[in-house]
């Protein structure tokens, strides 16, 4: 085994989530192998092929090798945003879901128009960035080897995004795929198997796919593009609880509000397994067809078109869950609100273990919500009481934010639900990023933390310090620093989608 520093130079922009690692990048590629030579069904759980990976890659710790990729130091960066024409793809849409066991899907799709067979355009950010690299431990021949079946990285590469123009492979002295130091996770560890001295914890798959909703507690890395050192152990104003077991949003809200927010009492909770909507295992709840029990729970008018389809699959709806989004007669402050979901009243909140606070609701406090308590509120997120959870909506429908939101076991990293897209907030890159932003913003105005969402191109100017800061900070960091500064809202990457007729 060696200690190995990948490069991949980049001849198109890159669309690549910050904890992206280079394990789950090449074992993409090793499990491929394995189904196109028939060794392996099309669904395997990375953990149970440890002994065979293993020979390839470094495992440590029951965790496998492979850091989150580095802009290099002196690397600029420029971002821009690219047109994405969502296609309706109705054989891929029922094929999963009778997969997974909905009866309900048509075999026949009559209206693309609506639900999860509308087709929309939108925006998402990409990054022009030269040059990427990662580290991990391990063969060094047979990772070239799986290395040539890897052209493009990140989302959309059949739009040729993240296309690599080469790649550099070189032996380091040093391994660096697990801790770049001490404090700081060049991965997410499992909290249960690593001891790191940071406070940057929060709920995260342990294996690839680290999409997967299997989640413990692991310290993570810094969301800092470029290398950073953490150091938010030696600060006083940060906490953790390292050892907490995984915790769904709808049950801790459950446990929460259950007695103030009424429970449905007309269905029974009989059965256990792991639920598709929040990925708690051995909850009391519902099996069966879980469209049909979504149906079953939503109030008069309601509807949950933007479920993702394929988390429907296991089967099976936890009570917390069905009653986070349960229509039924639900009291708030005193007074009874008829077909409702217990959050549908709230549009932004914050829950502890106080209760709830509404930053924003339908009905008030919207006076409440200006550019100085927005500056005060999210300057100030390392003061909220763990465990917690923030949940915002950015449209006027009812969207259920509070099941696709995450608990925060951190007030050093933040999940924040911003209506469909999940932020993950870095305090401690977010306090430098706010400094740095205060220079700047008196040059260059909004262009600086321009929202690449948008629907409709956007002229970029290069500057040699704007590029600076894009490879410094991601566009979690950047959105928030739009909302605190310009007062505008939080907008998901598909903000106002256009249907294509």
């Amino acid at each position: 085994m060696q200690n190995l520093k990948i490069t991949f130079e980049l001849d198109e922009p890159i669309i690549l989530n910050r904890y992206s690692t280079i394990d789950s990048i090449l074992l993409d590629a090793y499990f491929k192998r394995l189904r196109k030579q028939g060794k392996i069904a099309e669904f395997v759980k990375t953990q149970d092929y440890l002994t065979e990976i293993s020979k390839f890659i470094k495992v440590e710790n029951n965790t496998i090798s492979g850091s989150v990729w580095y802009v290099p130091e002196y690397t600029k960066a420029v971002p821009t945003n690219l047109q994405i024409h969502k296609v309706t793809q109705p054989e891929r849409i029922i094929k999963y879901n009778r997969l997974f066991g909905s009866d309900t899907t048509p075999s026949k799709v009559e209206n693309s128009g609506t639900g999860e067979f509308k087709a929309f355009k939108f925006g998402i950010e990409s990054l022009v960035l030269s040059s990427i690299y990662f580290y991990i431990a391990g063969d060094k021949d047979v990772i070239i080897d799986l290395l040539n079946d890897v052209n493009y990285l990140g989302k959309k590469i059949s739009y040729g995004k993240g296309y690599i123009k080469s790649k550099i492979i070189e032996p380091i002295p040093d391994d660096k795929s697990f801790l770049l130091n001490e404090t700081t996770p060049a991965k997410p560890l499992s909290c249960q198997d690593w001891n790191v001295k940071t406070h940057k914890v929060m709920f995260y798959s342990q294996y690839p796919p680290y999409w997967s909703k299997d989640k413990v507690a692991c310290y993570m890395p810094s969301a800092s593009l470029k290398e950073h050192t953490d150091n938010t152990y030696a600060n006083g104003q940060y906490s953790s609880m390292p050892d907490a077991e995984f915790i769904s949003p709808t049950k801790f809200a459950y446990g929460l509000l259950s007695h103030k927010l009424k429970v449905r009492d007309d269905m029974e909770y009989n059965d256990t397994g792991t639920c598709a909507m929040c990925g708690d295992k051995e909850s009391k709840g519902i099996k069966g067809n879980t469209e049909t029990i979504i149906k079953k729970t939503l109030g008069k008018g309601d509807n949950f078109n933007d479920f993702p389809y394929i988390l429907k699959g296991t089967g099976f709806i936890c009570k917390h869950c069905i009653w986070s989004v349960s229509g039924n007669s639900v009291k708030d402050g005193g007074k009874t609100i008829k077909d409702a979901s217990p959050f549908d009243n709230l549009c932004d909140f914050i829950l502890n273990k106080d209760g709830y606070e509404y930053i924003q609701s339908k009905k008030a406090d919207k006076e409440k919500w200006t550019q100085e308590y927005k500056a005060e509120f999210f300057g100030s997120l390392n003061k909220q009481k763990l465990p917690f959870v923030i949940a915002l909506k950015d449209t006027s429908n009812n969207q259920h934010v509070l099941f696709k939101s995450a608990v925060s076991i951190s007030n050093a990293l933040i999940p924040i639900q911003v209506g469909n897209r999940s932020m993950i907030i870095d305090d401690e890159i977010l306090q430098e990023a706010i400094k740095e932003s205060g220079e700047l913003i008196k040059e260059y105005s909004k262009k600086l933390l321009t929202n690449f969402s948008k629907d409709e191109p956007i002229n970029f100017t290069s500057d040699e310090r704007l590029m600076d800061f894009y490879a410094k900070y991601d566009q979690d960091i950047r959105t928030l620093l739009n909302f605190i500064i310009f007062n505008k809202e939080v907008k998901d990457v598909k903000r106002k989608p256009k249907k294509v007729r």
